[in-house]
């Protein structure tokens, strides 16, 4: 094995670390001695993270650094503990810079050779706000390897693409060497923002995709940005997006689906000084162990694949940049003096510390269908997951946070979004209700309006994001229903119920208004409520018998009772002249919300059973625990199959819960189809039929049912005609056949939903970027025909069939026996059956594909 080389290159601005001397909890704040730190960032903390753990046949090549009593302190970070002794840790409790002295950054560079072998640099950019002076260009182009292309990896800051460094960059980039074939730059979504390329923020991984095909290009003087060979953006320590300008292929997101921008940091140490550095040191590590030749990321077979290097030098930085978040700064202490020091190592693989749960997924950004906006409301889970059926049934099987399946998702407390849609709006809830009190002096409160059906879960929805949102917070959650006030001193008396938690405990009340677009009992004028509501949301204040009251920060929710989208309350203010009231409402509002629920929405919904499968888990475990075994929760796959996939529930997620509540699940350790109610209780909340029918996955469309059982029984007449003579019973076309055969067929036809799963595929309309299927594997013939055997046997002994000579007349057959039993030619009767699914459906517009979820 040839020796490789890491060179360290660029700036290593000074900063101080602050930090108090003991986590003694009982040491008043006032009296706590403070430690500091003089620290080197930029080249000189990458030095410390690549040297500390050596790695075989890698050597690290680093400047000589200035002393710290000669350099300019550029910022302080001021750091606290978290956790509890023995092992406390210290994260971020905030950080400032210092104002700038006029000097320029200086510029560092190795003194030895380069040796033999593969060579990797890595670029330090000056610290953000600050710029290699032009004069440097010459000196920063010699100090770089020139005899021939090698990977560069440059951790950029703003101000992008201006100053020595990038002329230096750009040098590279266009010389008859191809010296900048392999440059990789490594830069912020945070800095990008600063640039003015307008990326949103923490809503969903879908919107993160658009903003960057869409505004990357968006700002002129960042060409060499864009058009850079290898580009890596990151999105704190949750995703990140490689872009190679370069090339036509599309970008790919690596992204962790259990989070959003944000999160990972908010649930650990903060942004504490040197996460950047350490996904570069993880990323350069990376690289060097998997880099051969070069960064060529084509592959065999097609030129949109990602090259292996580069990936696996991604995923190195990505888990060496949470380590750091997760473990933070240990305070040690050495010869009587407190020292501080990075503890973190660089993994070449994951995390051997992260959660078993935390993935990082790849996913080719579909760029010519976002520029193009052929799909507006295009998601992840839709490209990703072929069968979002089989992907619901995994997740009540499993767990919404089982590894081997996990798409993105957003989960508030106990409420848990698949639905891009419901994820942005939620998020900018999440996000609206942190920023709100953020700041101080609130007298306003937060309002916020919730559309939807009855039984949506508008209430719990509300109550489960601001828990969220204002987690480490004193809140008091209130409810009040305003279809069952009488009068507004009914709305008075809950004023002061709110205002009486505020005064006497100091606690954030979060209360919830259920139906604010009704009125008082027997008026007819829309929205009285209003009149009373509107006042208290525009001032934070309400009168009671002339003297007013102040109600100080709070979070209104108005749950709207017979209102299903917002768009409708914003017609009926539009349109209608005596709606004042209503659009003084919409204008106090912070934020509004459409709660899908847990029905389906219209045929083109396919993300209802998904909608469904965490609450449906949550309410099983719930309703019997001895369900569990481990992980894995038991029961009948056709009754999960109808629960999930039936349209309808007459009154939403309440019929939902009392249809678990009453199916007979006491000591039961499995849910069996006998647990449900009988039918008439089951009427109550779902139609009985409809759901029965969807017992076999989503029914085959009832305008191709007909003739897909046509198809089925012609398959039939053929396989019969290839029989023997002496074995050949009667062949009768489809239209002179009787009744009871032609549901037969129709049944049949119902079956091969359920029957294709135990293959792991499924039946859809035609996907892009999917190949379809036009034959089994052997193996796969025979467990569809060994279904299909059984089916039929099932089917004929409920309609009293019995065992005996074949005589259809007195319905007796010779094949109600196992299928071992069954003789070689009508055993090839079934074969050529289902052999010829996928003509048959492909035909109705159906194609059958492979489910691309891991094993159960």
């Amino acid at each position: 094995m040839s020796q490789k080389h890491i060179r360290l290159y660029g700036a290593a601005p000074f900063q101080l670390l602050m930090y108090p001397l003991s986590s003694d909890d009982n040491i008043n704040d006032g009296n706590q001695d403070t430690g500091v730190e003089y620290l080197h960032t930029g080249v000189g903390l990458l030095s410390r993270l690549l040297e500390q753990i050596p790695a075989p046949g890698i050597t690290i090549h680093t400047p000589t650094l200035e002393d710290p009593g000669r350099a300019a302190v550029r910022s302080i970070a001021e750091l606290e503990f978290r956790g509890r002794n023995p092992n406390p840790v210290l994260g971020l409790a905030r950080q400032r810079s210092v104002g700038r002295l006029h000097l320029p950054p200086t510029w560092y560079a190795p003194l030895d050779e380069e040796g033999t072998g593969t060579l990797i640099c890595v670029v330090q950019d000056a610290e953000p706000g600050s710029a290699f002076p032009s004069e440097n260009r010459d000196l920063i182009f010699d100090a770089l390897p020139n005899s021939q292309p090698c990977p560069v990896v440059v951790h950029a800051s703003p101000p992008l693409c201006t100053g020595g460094l990038w002329d230096a960059l750009h040098k590279r980039l266009n010389h008859k060497l191809k010296l900048g074939a392999n440059t990789v730059v490594i830069v912020s979504a945070e800095e990008l923002r600063t640039e003015g390329i307008d990326l949103s923020y923490g809503l969903s991984w879908e919107r993160t995709c658009e903003d960057f095909v869409e505004k990357l290009g968006s700002v002129g003087r960042l060409t060499t940005l864009v058009t850079c060979p290898h580009l890596l953006v990151l999105f704190g320590c949750d995703g990140l997006i490689y872009h190679r300008g370069r090339q036509a292929g599309k970008p790919f997101l690596f992204f962790d689906p259990l989070c959003i921008e944000g999160d990972f940091l908010r649930r650990n140490l903060g942004n504490i000084p040197g996460i950047g550095e350490a996904f570069v040191a993880g990323f350069a590590r990376g690289l060097a162990a998997s880099y051969v030749t070069s960064l060529d990321t084509t592959e065999e077979g097609g030129g949109d694949q990602i090259g292996a290097c580069m990936e696996s030098a991604i995923r190195a930085g990505f888990w060496a940049a949470r380590r750091m978040a997760r473990r933070g700064l240990i305070l040690r202490k050495a010869t009587n003096l407190p020292v501080m020091t990075y503890q973190i190592e660089i993994p070449i693989e994951e995390d051997s510390e992260a959660s078993p749960k935390q993935q990082l997924l790849k996913f080719p950004i579909p760029s010519d269908r976002i520029a193009k906006e052929t799909e507006p409301n295009w998601s992840l889970i839709d490209s990703m997951v072929g069968d979002v059926t089989e992907l619901a049934r995994r997740i009540v099987i499993d767990g919404p946070e089982a590894p081997g399946h996990q798409v993105a998702q957003a989960r508030f407390g106990q409420l848990v979004l698949f639905d891009r849609h419901e994820i942005e709006t939620f998020r900018t809830l999440f996000n609206v209700m942190r920023e709100y009190f953020s700041g101080a002096n609130k007298t306003r409160p937060l309002c916020i309006a919730l559309c939807g059906l009855t039984g949506s879960g508008k209430a719990f929805a509300a109550i489960q994001v601001a828990q969220s949102a204002l987690r480490g917070r004193n809140i008091r959650i209130l409810r009040f229903n305003l279809c069952k006030f009488t009068s507004a001193a009914d709305l008075t008396a809950a004023f002061y119920t709110i205002r009486e938690n505020v005064l006497t405990d100091g606690s954030i009340p979060v209360v919830y208004f259920n139906g604010f677009d009704t009125s008082f009992p027997e008026s007819k004028t829309p929205f009285e409520w209003l009149t009373h509501l509107v006042p208290v949301m525009m001032d934070g204040k309400f009168s009671d018998k002339g003297v007013t009251k102040h109600l100080g920060p709070a979070v209104f929710f108005f749950g709207a009772s017979s209102t299903r989208v917002y768009a409708g309350l914003r017609r009926r203010a539009d349109a209608e002249t005596d709606a004042s009231r209503l659009r003084d409402f919409l204008g106090c509002l912070h934020g509004c919300v459409d709660v899908l629920g847990p029905n389906r929405l219209d045929a083109a919904d396919r993300l209802y059973p998904l909608r469904r499968a965490a609450v449906l888990r949550a309410l099983l475990e719930a309703r019997q625990p001895n369900l569990k075994a481990g992980n894995k929760l038991n029961m009948d796959d056709g009754v999960l199959t109808s629960l999930l996939l039936v349209p309808r529930y007459r009154r939403g997620l309440w019929s939902l819960r009392s249809l678990v509540a009453m199916s007979r699940l006491d000591d039961r350790r499995y849910f069996e189809l006998a647990a449900l109610p009988p039918r008439t209780q089951l009427n109550i909340h779902v139609d009985h039929d409809e759901f029965i029918r969807h017992m076999n996955g989503l029914p085959i469309p009832l305008e191709h049912r007909e003739e897909i059982a046509a198809c089925i029984h012609d398959a039939y007449n053929q396989a019969i005609r290839a029989m023997p003579a002496d074995e050949t019973p009667e062949i009768v076309p489809w239209e002179a056949l009787e009744e009871e055969k032609r549901e037969s067929s129709r049944a049949h036809a119902d079956s091969i939903p359920h029957k294709l799963r135990l293959i792991r595929c499924f039946a859809s309309p035609e996907q892009e970027n999917r190949t379809a299927l036009d034959s089994f594997s052997r193996h796969e013939l025979e467990k569809l025909s060994i279904e299909e055997h059984d089916r039929w046997c099932a089917e004929r002994l409920q309609k009293q069939w019995r065992l005996g000579p074949r005589n259809p007349s007195v319905r007796s057959s010779p094949f109600f026996v196992p299928w071992s039993d069954m003789t070689e030619p009508w055993r090839d009767v079934d074969r050529k059956i289902v052999e010829r699914y996928p003509e048959i459906l492909r035909k109705h517009g159906l194609m059958v594909y492979r489910t691309e979820l891991g094993d159960a």
